[in-house]
């Protein structure tokens, strides 16, 4: 049976990206190894083949094997849960691995975010920021920070929580870098301010929700309607997407019924002023 040369591409960077560490490998090795092993290849089918390649790894990253077999076709289709900033920047509250992996790339087309200089980067605008929290992704370390940002209803079941402070992993072969010591070095260091930790002037009715405090941020916020929303078992048990909302959250957000991603949306009214 003859492959086309696609599929071969597609093979042999799926091997080559498998037997390196997904961080430190850029586009332009991928590009050589490719060249060295099959002369010419136009530009666009190798994008191809790293997207599709990438986008494989990302749906079987949480991939589920039973009886030693892969059960890769019914998980690509399953719906996951977001968190509520992927589910803000979305605009849906669930999404199947190889849509969400599409419409970033969308995104970024559509924005222009790669970097011309460096086709691997992506250049974060200010909504990839609060999903990634950090100014350049790579197309080889997207699937990593979003995973945090992914969970099965199973998961959410058994209390996982979404995690979006996923590091990056140093190289095996790199040595951390020794930094002089300044003065200031016993001074503790001052994290830099975001859109979600910069505290901002809240409405009267949020800051009776929370005990009283003026100002508030994003960040705190989500985290206490959140813990509200568990300690009071407020989920849907049919639909855990669907938050039922009691008294206090009934004033707050005006509504009976919402779901994370709408809730971020109502919770913006409060706010006085934006980042």
């Amino acid at each position: 049976m003859v492959t086309s040369l696609s599929s071969r591409v597609a093979q042999f960077i799926r091997e080559y990206i498998k037997e390196r560490e997904l961080d430190t490998v850029s586009k332009k090795s991928v590009v050589l190894a490719v060249t060295n092993r099959f002369l010419k290849v136009d530009d666009k089918l190798i994008n191809e083949a790293i997207e599709t390649v990438l986008t494989e790894d990302f749906c079987s990253s949480d991939e589920e094997v039973e009886d030693g077999k892969s059960k890769s076709r019914g998980f690509n289709k399953k719906k996951m849960v977001l968190s509520p900033v992927l589910a803000e920047f979305l605009g849906v509250d669930e999404e199947t691995r190889p849509q969400i992996v599409k419409r970033m790339w969308e995104y970024f087309r559509e924005h222009e975010l790669q970097n011309p200089q460096n086709k691997r980067e992506i250049i974060c605008d200010e909504k990839l920021q609060k999903v990634f929290r950090r100014h350049v992704i790579t197309m080889f370390n997207m699937n990593k920070f979003l995973s945090g940002h992914i969970r099965s209803q199973d998961q959410l079941d058994q209390g996982v929580e979404f995690d979006y402070d996923i590091q990056d992993t140093p190289s095996k072969n790199t040595k951390p870098k020794k930094r002089k010591k300044a003065a200031s070095d016993d001074q503790p260091v001052k994290k830099r301010e975001t859109a979600l930790t910069k505290p901002i002037l809240i409405s009267a009715e949020l800051s009776e929700f929370l005990g009283g405090q003026k100002m508030a941020a994003r960040g705190e916020v989500v985290q206490a309607l959140w813990k509200h929303i568990k300690d009071n078992n407020l989920q849907n048990p049919e639909k855990k997407t669907e938050i039922i909302c009691d008294d206090q959250l009934k004033r707050l957000l005006n509504h009976d019924t919402c779901s994370s991603f709408s809730m971020n949306k109502y919770i913006q009214a409060h706010f006085k002023k934006d980042i």
